[in-house]
């Protein structure tokens, strides 16, 4: 009985983690063997795509230059439209 319920709890417990996104359902139709190693086993990979830390660049710099030009007191007149000239 005490065996039946560990496995109860530790089953509730797994279901509570259970979690898909699109990323995850593609990665199994395209190779179920490299979803295992990604999403079940968490094998750790051998290199990073050189996009990811290039997107995670640019993200970044655009996060400093956007919250910088916040900070300048005369944002809010930057962001009017110009005069309309006709």
């Amino acid at each position: 009985m005490e065996t039946e319920l560990a496995k109860s709890a530790e089953r509730e417990q797994r279901e509570a983690h259970l979690h898909f996104s699109f990323s995850q359902l593609n990665t199994y139709l395209t190779c179920p063997m490299k979803y295992g190693h990604q999403y079940v086993w968490g094998t750790p990979w051998e290199t990073k795509p050189i996009a990811l830390p290039f997107g995670k660049g640019v993200h970044k710099g655009a996060e400093t230059y956007y919250r910088a030009l916040m900070e300048t007191p005369d944002h809010h007149r930057r962001r009017q439209k110009a005069p309309c000239l006709a």
